[in-house]
């Protein structure tokens, strides 16, 4: 019986994960392996540490729900990141073994994301604080000067006249001292203005370090805001002490994609056999092979300790050949920076 089935993008966890929905007479096992292959270059298998290879590589899947003839199984970034990185040109031939059952699927035009494709988000634009308005000024109304009554054109009297002007002269004194006494009364009243000292500002104590993220759901929403290497590379080393292998492992693979040459070593001890353990490592068991990838990542930043691990790893593998003569010359090279452990490796080789 041939196998039918679908990718499709997991909406629950988002970017870098992916659904495997498998359908047929034969899909009732929760195990099943797959191969995924591109049309481009000449690595065209997805090996186990997500770089591309010519062995015939199949992947083993579990925890697939069965729902009534199908069977769903989750993907994660390390099958899907490698697929979403390619361009959208590449086509992927997957194949499925479940028991004795096959089957296969042609994708073009892939358009997941991987786990940490999502851009920084833009940070809010402060809404202008509108100035103080001023007090609107009060407009001076200048009254006209009340009507004098009508001259009359009869002639006045000396004494009239006289008693008029000196009544007048009176009246303008009064006016004028009132005027002068109201002016300086005024001015006395007036107080100078007070400076108000302003408030001295509290010195607060700095913002204590947020706690390191602990679920799969925090890590993806952390790397997609493309963090810094070196502010991934921190975190990785909180969840890796945390004892968290499985999350750290996944900042550490995006901080070596930016060439962090530390995040690469780190990669590389989950791998290496000398360094693997269940506890620091989320791998079922160790890879040489793929901690050779990852060393060779992290000697180009030069360093003796990486120069030793690829050299030790490589020299493992192959007891002869020209693979087992670039290890000595990378713990020749090593040992020559000064790594003592390195210079014990190749005298216990002579």
């Amino acid at each position: 019986m041939v196998l039918k089935f679908e990718m499709i993008p997991d909406q629950g966890l988002g970017p870098g994960h992916a659904l495997l929905r498998i359908s047929g007479q034969g899909a009732v096992s929760p195990e099943v392996w797959i191969q995924i292959e591109r049309n481009q270059e000449n690595e065209k298998i997805l090996g186990p540490n997500q770089h591309w290879t010519t062995e015939d590589v199949w992947h083993p899947l579990t925890l697939g729900q069965v729902d009534g003839q199908s069977v769903v199984f989750p993907l994660g970034p390390d099958l899907v990141d490698p697929m979403a990185e390619q361009s959208h040109k590449v086509a992927f031939l997957v194949s499925a073994k479940m028991g004795e059952e096959s089957g296969r699927i042609r994708l073009t035009n892939f358009k997941m994301q991987p786990s940490y494709a999502a851009g920084v988000r833009a940070a809010p634009v402060a809404e202008p604080v509108p100035e103080p308005l001023l007090p609107e000024e009060v407009p001076v109304v200048v009254e006209p000067p009340p009507n004098r009554p009508p001259v009359s054109e009869e002639p006045k009297s000396p004494l009239m006249v006289l008693v008029a002007t000196g009544v007048g002269l009176l009246v303008a004194a009064g006016v004028g001292a009132g005027v002068y006494f109201a002016f300086f009364a005024e001015k006395k009243a007036e107080k100078p203005p007070e400076v108000v000292a302003a408030p001295a500002v509290p010195i607060l104590p700095p913002a204590p370090a947020s706690p390191s993220m602990g679920t799969l759901p925090e890590v993806d929403t952390f790397l997609k805001t493309v963090p810094d290497a070196k502010v991934a590379l921190e975190e990785a080393r909180k969840l890796a002490e945390g004892g968290k292998p499985d999350l750290s492992m996944l900042i550490y693979r995006y901080a070596a994609r930016t060439g962090n040459p530390q995040a690469a070593l780190a990669l590389g001890r989950m791998y290496d056999s000398e360094t693997w353990s269940a506890k620091t490592s989320p791998l079922p068991q160790a890879d040489d092979e793929t901690a050779a990838y990852w060393y060779e990542i992290a000697v180009q930043g030069n360093t003796a300790e990486a120069q030793r691990l690829l050299g030790k790893v490589m020299v493992r593998r192959e007891s002869s050949g020209p693979g087992r003569e670039k290890g000595l010359a990378w713990l020749k090279k090593a040992a020559d920076a000064g790594d003592a452990e390195a210079k014990a490796v190749l005298e216990k080789l002579k």
